[in-house]
């Protein structure tokens, strides 16, 4: 039989295990016991007011979007993917890095970094942006630069170049490509330092 206090206890749980099981997105010891607490007892009441607690743990835990999200009533949004080359095969580009998620979802997943296999089509564009790095006489009295005043030269890039390339790669889908392994690119960018004399 399932006491006033047990009921208080497992009101409780089921808010901080419901906090638990949506920012975390793992399930947990507290939450199954809470399950079998409403089971066994007043099941109505009991389900409404720990359904009650529960949601009131993930807001004050921050997961409401988490909710929102594993509810389906808000997509996850990532048209770009930057990342490191790691090889290319005919007109496939393999990249090894995260997606870049829209302004504002930081809170509804953690970066988890990726390969992907990206696929250049005749329609792709490919920029290549050549800046040309400072001589040290020109460098500021710290030692320092801004980008911004840079010279660069815009260019026409390709996928034979990128096949030794070592820096950062962005890749842009024009598209939601979000957890996808495989998909068109509309336009690549890298920058290429050029080193002064």
């Amino acid at each position: 039989m399932i006491t006033k206090h047990s009921n208080k206890t497992c009101y409780v749980l089921a808010a901080l295990s419901g906090a638990v099981f949506f920012v975390d997105n793992k399930f947990n010891f507290f939450f199954i016991y809470t399950i079998i607490k409403i089971m066994i007892g007043n099941f109505k009441y009991n389900l409404l007011v720990a359904l009650l607690l529960l949601a009131v743990g993930v807001f004050v835990f921050g997961g409401f979007s988490k909710v929102v999200t594993f509810l389906g009533f808000q997509k996850i949004e990532a048209t770009k993917f930057v990342g490191q080359v790691v090889k290319v095969e005919g007109n496939n580009l393999f990249l090894k890095g995260f997606y870049t998620i829209s302004l504002g979802q930081e809170r509804i997943t953690k970066p988890e970094e990726k390969q992907v296999q990206v696929v250049v089509t005749s329609d792709t564009e490919i920029i290549k942006t050549s800046l040309y790095l400072p001589k040290i006489k020109d460098l500021s009295s710290n030692g320092s630069y801004k980008v911004d005043d840079l010279k660069k030269e815009i260019s026409k890039g390709s996928l034979e170049e990128l096949k030794s390339f070592k820096s950062q790669v962005s890749v842009h889908a024009g598209k939601n490509i979000f957890n996808k392994n495989k998909f068109e690119a509309k336009k690549i960018e890298y920058i290429v330092p050029i080193f002064p004399n």
